[in-house]
């Protein structure tokens, strides 16, 4: 995102939020947001209420630009929710908030299968950058006999011989045993993995599948 761009478009206009947002059309994944022609944001839908398919709608990326007042309608010392309170306890009180309408890439890490996914977009060079088969950084040691492919490896990884490792994420300091097999998993710090696995998080304090696999 050309973040420069929002941040001068927040000084001009000056209003108590400026939130960045990526078109996003029906069936809606995330809590859908419609502005006006001058950008206020005049609702915040519920995903279930039904939306004029013809009217434009986007999703808050979680990037905004804040003034200080926004504490006036943050009640202090409790978990506050900023869209569901703060933003329209501000709304009612007749404060701009805006929305910034960007493009370019925009993936929600908020889940396992999120995270894979916008790993293998930057491996694949969707984010413009060269695609490449994977990334292996430094201090790994990889087995001539191992497979990797659409992976990244953090530093410290150690790969046995007919390991194969596939669409997925090794943290710092992990083993794949002999012959060991992950895909479309996330393997955390320091963990050796033996045998196979398919659509796992696997760390040292247990596994969790991924998605409804």
């Amino acid at each position: 995102f050309h973040i420069n761009q929002a941040i001068n478009f927040h000084r001009k206009n000056r209003p108590l939020a400026t939130l960045l947002l990526a078109p996003q059309n029906p069936p809606f994944r995330f809590t859908p947001l419609r502005m006006d022609n001058d950008g206020n944001i005049i609702n915040f839908l519920d995903a279930t209420n039904a939306v004029d398919p013809t009217s434009e709608t986007y999703v808050f990326t979680g990037i905004h630009i804040i003034e200080p007042d926004i504490f006036k309608y943050i009640e202090h010392g409790v978990f506050q929710e900023i869209i569901s309170q703060g933003y329209k306890r501000a709304l009612k009180d007749g404060r701009r908030v805006l929305g910034y309408r960007v493009g370019g890439y925009w993936n929600d890490l908020g889940s396992p299968s999120g995270y894979l996914q916008a790993v293998q977009d930057v491996l694949s060079g969707r984010l413009g950058d060269s695609p490449s088969d994977s990334f292996i950084a430094g201090n790994s040691r990889i087995h001539p006999q191992a497979l990797t492919r659409n992976c990244s490896l953090e530093s410290g990884c150690i790969l046995g011989a007919g390991s194969k490792v596939i669409n997925s994420i090794v943290w710092e300091n992990s083993v794949i045993a002999e012959d060991g097999e992950v895909v479309d998993c996330i393997i955390g710090s320091g963990v050796k993995v033996t045998g196979m696995h398919k659509h796992e998080v696997i760390t040292l304090n247990g596994h969790l599948s991924i998605g409804g696999h």
